[in-house]
């Protein structure tokens, strides 16, 4: 997906076909919306936090960072956005280029509660326990 953002008012002027298919808006009902409208609402993710990113892009150039944004339906997703500057027709302009990122966030959590759990077993075991190399160094051990 692929928005463009009013330099001043930060407002979309136009959204590409998979930002509408992406998000579940029509192209009227995005330019409509304001981002904080698609954003998840609770903070860092609001207006206010998009607002700030946005002026970071104009005074950079760019800017990169991960969002969670809701869709038409409800739902909360994670996206890779990256912000750039641009002149189109020579009116300056925001790009915003979104990458849907939810099933590699969703995997990252799984994994830290998995980590978190082994952690937890390997702590409480009443036995002692040791994680080694296949060279004999001791990587764990627990109390």
């Amino acid at each position: 997906p692929i928005f463009v953002h009013d330099w001043d008012t930060h407002r979309f002027v136009d959204v590409n076909r998979k930002a509408c298919e992406v998000f579940g808006y029509s192209r009227e009902e995005l330019l409509a919306s304001s981002v904080g409208e698609l954003s998840a609402g609770e903070a860092p993710y609001t207006e206010t936090e998009a607002d700030q990113l946005i002026d970071k892009a104009k005074r950079d150039g760019f800017a990169q960072f991960e969002w969670r944004r809701r869709s038409r339906d409800g739902s909360l997703h994670w996206d890779d956005v990256r912000l750039k500057r641009a002149e189109i027709g020579g009116t300056r302009r925001v790009l915003a280029f979104t990458r849907e990122i939810t099933g590699r966030k969703e995997a990252e959590e799984a994994l830290r509660a998995s980590e978190a759990m082994y952690r937890a077993i390997f702590d409480a075991s009443v036995d002692g326990l040791a994680l080694l190399t296949p060279e004999s160094v001791f990587v764990d051990v627990n109390a």
